[in-house]
């Protein structure tokens, strides 16, 4: 039970008690039972005792909660990257089979396939840092997978026709 609802009943038991009983009744039977405070006392310790206890509790919860969010959020981040990534090598192997053919015909500039190879290198180097063991789908792993082992080849061919110029 949460705490503002206990004292919220604690606090309704006593105001019936007192419109029951009369406040002058309940005063005189307070002043005959010397024990009762003890007994309150006793009893506002253990409840005492058990708020902490809740609260520890509750904020244990929390902060929980808390770094399950910050883990969903940085796996969210790094299945964004990956998808950046591939999406990046599909696109440049793309320019690469539109341009490469029309690179033998000199129709491109050789500034185009030499910002492909940049891309491609750059690409390279960001898949080399992803720990696919972080993955926790085979589909996602593949994707990363097969990027890695394309784009070299995609590089090389870039490479060759940059010496064919």
């Amino acid at each position: 039970m949460d705490g503002r609802w206990m004292l919220l009943w604690y606090s309704v038991v006593a105001a019936a008690i007192v419109c029951i009983q009369g406040w002058s009744d309940l005063s005189l039977w307070l002043k005959e039972r010397q024990e009762l405070a003890a007994w309150v006392q006793a009893v506002g310790s253990v409840a005492a005792i058990l708020a902490t206890g809740w609260a520890v509790q509750h904020a244990h919860v929390l902060q929980e909660r808390q770094r399950e969010k910050a883990a969903h959020e940085e796996y969210t981040q790094l299945l964004e990257a990956i998808f950046q990534l591939v999406g990046g090598v599909h696109q440049i192997a793309k320019k690469i089979h539109d341009h490469i053919e029309s690179l033998e015909d000199k129709l491109v500039a050789v500034s185009t396939v030499q910002m492909m190879e940049a891309e491609l290198s750059a690409v390279i180097q960001a898949l080399g840092r992803i720990d696919v063991t972080r993955l926790d789908r085979f589909d996602f792993i593949q994707s990363v997978l097969v990027a890695n082992a394309v784009t070299p080849l995609l590089l090389q061919e870039v490479e060759r026709a940059l010496k064919r110029q």
